[in-house]
């Protein structure tokens, strides 16, 4: 499997990523805490393909990921968009809370995204890691990865 993801039984204690646009982001605040609610509406947080929000615990833990998509159903959806979750997060291991347009890509675009030319240079900080989502084939998508790297 590829050293990007982590396996099925660290789900429990993953970070999730909530993927919001303008029509879910409401109903997903409302299911979370109360306190990490408060700081979605005090960071001013507003969606849009790209944006995205650390949400904190009570005990200043990481509780969960806002990333937004685009809004609507664009004509060309950026299905690669949430490949740039690697580049953004800190070390750890993260799971999908919901899923993003196209699943198998967004998984794709997270290995894709998290390359490294490191043969001259050293090796940054251990990269987050995502539980692959049910159903996704973890194997052959670590595959191509491999293989595009």
């Amino acid at each position: 499997m590829h050293p990007l993801l982590a396996p099925a039984q660290d789900a429990a204690s993953a970070v999730p990523i909530w993927f919001v646009r303008k029509e879910t982001i409401t109903g997903i605040i409302a299911g979370l805490p109360s306190v990490t609610a408060a700081f979605v509406s005090a960071s001013g947080f507003e969606t849009g393909p790209g944006k995205h929000l650390l949400l904190p615990d009570a005990g200043g833990g990481l509780a969960a990921v806002l990333f937004g998509l685009e809004n609507g159903e664009p004509r060309q959806p950026d299905l690669f968009l949430p490949g740039k979750l690697v580049t953004l997060l800190p070390p750890g291991t993260y799971r999908f809370a919901n899923m993003p347009r196209n699943t198998d890509l967004a998984v794709l675009a997270w290995l894709t995204g998290g390359y490294r030319f490191t043969r001259y240079k050293t090796v940054p900080a251990a990269p987050p890691r995502l539980v692959a989502p049910d159903g996704v084939d973890a194997n052959a998508l670590s595959r191509q990865a491999e293989a595009i790297a």
